[in-house]
């Protein structure tokens, strides 16, 4: 799904979250295996909780876009979550414009690894949980 992103992109895993920087921004993708609201709620919540703790880091901090991933059959809004197909998400990740300068995406691709290890030791606030 986004490991196989172009070289301009890091992508770490931590729990069921895939946290992507690249020069078209910060996403935070989350496959739908369950319910979508709850799925949604959850993703949305952990893309604020990655924003504020990359934060702590860069400065300032972009927008970081919460993706939840669901099948063609089920389309539709997600509150707080862009929701796309499988075969949608990677043009979503690569194909907008660049919203990232050089400098700001160097200074996330430093400090995301450390940020998706803390968030995968467990929850400051609803992550992970």
């Amino acid at each position: 799904m986004v490991t196989t992103l172009p070289d301009d992109f890091l992508v770490r895993r931590f729990t069921e979250f895939w946290a992507v920087v690249g020069p078209t921004g910060v996403f935070l993708v989350h496959r739908c295996d369950g319910e979508r609201t709850a799925g949604a709620l959850r993703t949305a919540s952990c893309a604020l909780e990655l924003r504020n703790r990359l934060s702590e880091h860069v400065a300032p901090t972009p927008f970081v876009t919460a993706v939840l991933v669901v099948d063609d059959d089920e389309r539709g809004p997600a509150d707080g979550c862009t929701v796309v197909s499988v075969a949608e998400l990677r043009p979503l990740l690569e194909e907008g414009p660049a919203v990232l300068d050089d400098w700001h995406l160097h200074d996330l691709r430093l400090h995301l690894p450390g940020v998706v290890q803390d968030l995968g030791r467990g929850p400051r606030s609803a992550v992970g949980g």
